[in-house]
């Protein structure tokens, strides 16, 4: 068995890079939701989260999304040459909030499956559905009338 050790202020106590959460390198969006499946779509720049985190270009690794539904974990890998991806998630009940995890793991002989680089927290997405499409809306339980003798205030 061998030992990596690394000493460097970019990493963290795991020995990999963090991918920073900008909308210029990655944005995650659900776009449908029925029969406990869920559409995906990934929009990514694959060239900026590899400079960003200071990895040569001809580095052998991919990008990969790991969504969690639950107790499922669901991974998709990204094409290095596209701009988006779209990919289902099984097993996905309607209102169950998702997390998702933008992961860099290298792919080379010698270093297979080393998580490379990921973002520091998961992205967690969750729809609240209300029928008039827009802003929730407050329902108060009594209707509050200001009364004129104490200056609009309500009682």
């Amino acid at each position: 068995m061998s030992l990596k050790t690394v000493v460097n202020a970019h990493y963290n106590y795991t020995g990999r890079k963090t991918i920073r959460q900008k909308p210029e390198f990655f944005v995650i969006k659900v776009l449908e939701r029925k029969d406990n499946k869920a559409n995906v779509n990934v929009s990514y720049d694959f060239g900026k989260i590899i400079n960003s985190v200071n990895i040569p270009d001809t580095a052998e690794c991919t990008l990969v999304v790991d969504s969690y539904v639950q107790n499922n974990v669901t991974r998709a890998s990204l094409d290095r040459n596209k701009k988006s991806t779209t990919f289902t998630i099984e097993n996905c009940p309607e209102y169950a909030k998702i997390a998702f995890r933008i992961k860099l793991v290298a792919n080379s002989a010698e270093q297979k499956g080393i998580l490379l680089a990921a973002n520091k927290s998961r992205i967690v997405i969750s729809e609240e559905r209300n029928e008039g499409g827009g802003d929730n809306e407050e329902i108060n339980f009594f209707n509050l009338i200001p009364d004129s003798e104490m200056k609009g205030q309500t009682w």
